[in-house]
């Protein structure tokens, strides 16, 4: 099953308004996400903000996007990793010592 987005949400209101009206017009925001079983729809949402002249400026920013990019690049090194053995990837920076014959560099 696919995860649920999640969104923040954050309005900037007329500093006019009377507390009661923010209050209003907080719960009837609140009674939209509600009616829609939780989820938030940008068009009703963002409409009425736009319509509402008590509201100055609103923005609407998608949460989960950034986690699933991070999710992905996080998946993508476990693969590249997996593939590469380690004895190759420490032979391949010279880890490892070089071996000689014996009795040709001995110096005795």
């Amino acid at each position: 099953m696919e995860a649920l987005r999640q969104y923040e949400l954050m309005f900037i209101v007329d500093p006019d308004a009377a507390d009661d009206e923010v209050a209003k017009l907080t719960e009837s925001l609140k009674q939209i996400v509600t009616d829609q079983g939780g989820t938030v729809t940008k068009e009703e949402l963002e409409r009425r903000m736009r319509v509402s002249d008590r509201i100055l400026r609103y923005l609407t920013v998608r949460l989960d996007e950034d986690r699933r990019r991070a999710d992905k690049l996080k998946d993508r090194r476990a693969r590249k990793a997996a593939k590469r053995p380690f004895a190759a990837a420490a032979t391949s920076r010279g880890a490892t010592a070089p071996e000689f014959p014996a009795g040709e560099n001995d110096e005795a």
